[in-house]
């Protein structure tokens, strides 16, 4: 498979595929210059979750805590 029939089957951008390539979270082959995907490594990866399939759905914010180096919350607010 392509790079970008990787992308719209896992229904995200082509640079998130590059992305996992780079990582090694997809493994891939190089026939030349074409950089490839085998059918049965993408469909490993979206089986153990590695892709959001349902992008339609929200998840609910979450919020970060600043911690100073002794790990007590700062006083610039706790919310990035």
């Amino acid at each position: 498979m392509l790079i970008a029939e990787v992308a719209r089957e896992a229904r995200v951008s082509i640079s998130s595929v590059r992305h996992w390539l780079h990582v090694g979270k997809l493994p891939f082959v190089r026939p030349g210059r074409r950089v490839m995907v085998r059918r049965e490594n993408f469909e490993r990866f979206i089986d153990r979750g590695g892709s959001c399939p349902n992008r339609d759905v929200q998840t609910e914010p979450t919020r970060t805590t600043l911690v100073n180096c002794v790990g007590a919350p700062t006083d610039k607010g706790n919310r990035i």
